[in-house]
Formats: C-alpha cells, structure tokens, sequence
C-alpha cells in the first residue's frame, strides 16, 4: 500500500469531495487546506503521476440529459469470453465491463441516447458476442451513490459524506424544452480532467476551441450542481491505490413485505458502499433486485461488511459477485459526438 504526506493525506481527502466551479478553483483548494496553490498543483500532480488520482471531472446524471444507462449481464461461453469482451469494449457507450464468477459471466454499464431503445442495441451486441443469454437490468431506483475513500489519519472519519442518497426514479428528464447547444458545450467541458493550472476551466475553453465564454462555463456548472444535472464535480481516486483493494458487486433478494426506504437506510448507512440501485426483477430467471457494490481494504472487512448487511436486513438470499477480470473502465463521455 502506498503512503503519503500529511498535506497529500489532507489534499486526497479533501479532493474527493464537491470542489467548486470557479475562474480559480485550485488557488480556493489550497486556502481551504492551508498551503499555497503552486504546493497544492505540485502535489496533485505528483497524486496523478502516482496513480491515485485518476481525474478531476464532473460526473452528470445521464438520464437527466436525455441518456438511458443500464447494467447489462452476458451469459458467454469461455471460449467466447475474449472476443466478446473486445466487442462490448469497442462501444462508445460503455463505460464499466468486468468478468465475474456467476454464470452470467460478462458484466458491463451502458449509456445511449434515449432515441435508440437500449433492447435493440443489447440485442446486436449479444448477437455478435455469441451471448447465449443476457440480461437488461434497467436502473430502477436509484438509492445511493458516491463514496469518500479515506486516505491515512487526515480524514473526518466519514467516508460517506457528499454521497447522494435518495430513492428517486432514474428515469427523469431535464426540462421539457430539452438542452440548449451552449449547455452542451458546457457539458463537454466538464467531463474533461481538469488541467492543473491557475486558470484551468480559461484553458479548457481555449484549448479544445469550444465556442463559450468562462464566466458562462462557471455559472451554468454551478447551476447545474444545483439542480441535481451534476452529481458532483471531484477527483476520483483508483481504489486500489488508495488501499481498497477487495472489492465485490453484491446483490440481494429483497422479500416482498420489505420497505424500500428501510433497507436503503440499513444498506446506505454502510460508507463502504459505492452504488446501490434498485434494478429489473425477471421472475424465475433473475429475482436479485438489490445491487450494491461494496469497497474494503481487506477481504476480511469486506466480508464482516456483508454479514453485518445480512444481519441487520434479514436478507438471506444474496450473492457476492466477484470480479475476475477488469476489461474496460473508461467514463462515457456525453455529447462528445457533438464537438469531435
């Protein structure tokens, strides 16, 4: 396990969370933790250099945007794994695509216009990756997500803080009259990393030509903080280098006489867990509605964090669904098609 400074310990801890959309964003970091901002810059490129830091970016809620995203499971057979995989990675539109011990095998995230029916792009897929079956697991309420990885002795103790947690269906639209191409543009810019310099969101505009001035940039970033467009705009750190290296996709069987606010409360009070959705039932084949994706930095803790759900759930029937292999983990990036 890697091991840093106090200052990087405090920067690491502090950059997860919500940073602010301004002309100077990393000189108002650095005030924050008490250091200059050419220290902070040093340090943070010296966190990316190493690893940690993967980027510094705004995660957006798609669906709000006019995108459907769906966890997708193939069932493959294992002489089809590899070029199977190297089909589902060539889509633009996936993000996340793992091997896990289940014998749905292939599991990915995908995110498409909401023109084009997810069931008709899913189906040409697992045509040309020989799938002998699949499944669409449609986000169907959304119960948390976000996670605070602490780093070292510098944190307050709170890995879940700035995490959403809502039960809110994920299905929901912008505004009626649609996005205007200068939100678009906005968007965009957004989603690229953060350049570590004085002015990085100037250099953005300028660097990739983009047709919006700063101050418009920043106000509609903001904005869209507020109203729930932008989950959060933040570094995100490579778990493993943080020290979270046992990690699992759990889901769980959920009875029918169970409150939905209730085991969301129950599971959304572990700060271990990244995402938890609600997502399709197909009775008889797939009756595992509770997702939830668990991170610690032992196989010990994560199994203590699984009995514990067990415990005070009363679900029984679960299944731990551990990665064998990672083949693709690249953020879909939205709107890209609009200015590449």
């Amino acid at each position: 396990m890697n091991t840093y400074t106090i200052i990087e310990q405090k920067i690491l801890n502090r950059i997860q969370k919500d940073c602010k959309i301004t002309e100077t964003p990393f000189e108002e970091l650095a005030n924050e933790i008490g250091i200059n901002e050419d220290e902070l810059l040093s340090a943070v490129s010296r966190l990316k250099k190493d690893g940690i830091i993967r980027d510094i970016s705004a995660i957006f809620n798609a669906s709000m945007l006019g995108y459907h995203s769906s966890l997708i499971a193939f069932e493959v057979s294992d002489s089809d794994v590899e070029s199977a995989s190297m089909i589902i990675n060539e889509h633009p539109g996936v993000s996340h695509n793992y091997l896990r011990d289940h014998k749905y095998n292939i599991w990915f995230t995908i995110t498409i216009d909401n023109t084009a029916p997810i069931e008709k792009e899913v189906s040409i897929i697992a045509e040309r990756c020989r799938a002998e079956d699949f499944l669409i697991l449609k986000n169907k309420q959304l119960l948390k997500i976000g996670l605070m990885l602490e780093v070292g002795d510098c944190g307050d103790g709170n890995e879940s803080t700035d995490v959403e947690y809502t039960l809110h269906n994920e299905n929901e639209k912008l505004l009626s009259e649609g996005i205007s191409e200068e939100e678009k543009r906005a968007i965009y810019l957004l989603q690229m990393d953060l350049p570590l310099m004085h002015r990085p969101f100037k250099y953005l505009i300028h660097s990739n030509n983009i047709d919006i001035d700063e101050e418009s940039l920043i106000l509609m970033g903001e904005r869209f903080k507020r109203e729930g467009i932008m989950r959060r705009y933040s570094a995100i750190l490579r778990h493993n280098r943080a020290g979270y290296n046992a990690n699992a996709m759990t889901v769980w069987k959920t009875d029918s006489i169970q409150d939905d606010k209730e085991i969301a409360s129950i599971f959304s009070s572990i700060p271990n867990i990244s995402h938890l959705y609600l997502r399709t039932v197909y009775p008889g084949k797939w009756e595992y509605p509770l997702f939830a994706m668990i991170h610690a930095k032992t196989s010990l803790e994560l199994n203590g964090i699984i009995k514990r759900l067990e415990e005070r759930s009363g679900i029984r029937d679960y299944l731990v669904l551990n990665t064998l292999r990672e083949f693709k983990k690249k953020r879909v990036k939205l709107f890209q098609n609009n200015y590449i």
